[in-house]
């Protein structure tokens, strides 16, 4: 008797869709977990430098606490201007990012090597959907208002008497 293993294994096109699509997936799904970190990383940096800015500011905040300002109105002013500033961040980074990911997608690669399966005619595709970009700036607003929140609750507990003795 001779035994004789197979050499050769025949797959269908739909078996290489199915495995192809599920490299995608994951290269997607690593994309969301970069994405995610990014946005731990960029709600610290916002944090803290919130705290930086009530700390140069107490004696402003307490200023203003001394002709009216209320508690939720000094709040309110730090989570409006730390809105203000990451939508402005977000709309320049989407404005620089465009023109670099349209340079991108002119780049040619070798399409039987490993980007093959995400190139399209020899080129990587970039095309962001306003869909994708109203939710990005979403996802930045939610983070400098959670990244904002804790400075602007201490802001607005400033005690307008102490903050007025202190000297800058």
């Amino acid at each position: 008797m001779n035994s004789e293993k197979a050499v050769y294994s025949i797959s269908t096109v739909q078996e290489l869709a199915g495995e192809i699509g599920s490299a995608l997936g994951s290269i997607r799904w690593i994309g969301y977990a970069v994405f995610i970190l990014m946005l731990l990383v960029s709600a610290t940096g916002i944090a803290n430098s919130y705290q930086m800015v009530l700390l140069e500011r107490t004696k402003e905040i307490g200023m203003l606490r001394c002709i009216g300002f209320k508690k939720k109105d000094v709040f309110a002013s730090f989570i409006f201007e730390g809105i203000l500033l990451a939508g402005a961040a977000a709309f320049a980074g989407i404005i620089c990012a465009l023109p670099i990911g349209l340079g991108i997608s002119f780049i040619p690669f070798d399409p039987h090597g490993d980007f093959g399966a995400a190139l399209v005619k020899g080129h990587l595709r970039f095309a962001p959907t306003l869909d994708q970009l109203l939710i990005i700036l979403v996802f930045i607003m939610i983070v400098a208002i959670v990244a904002v929140f804790l400075p602007a609750r201490k802001a607005a507990e400033v005690v307008p008497v102490e903050a007025l003795r202190i000297t800058a």
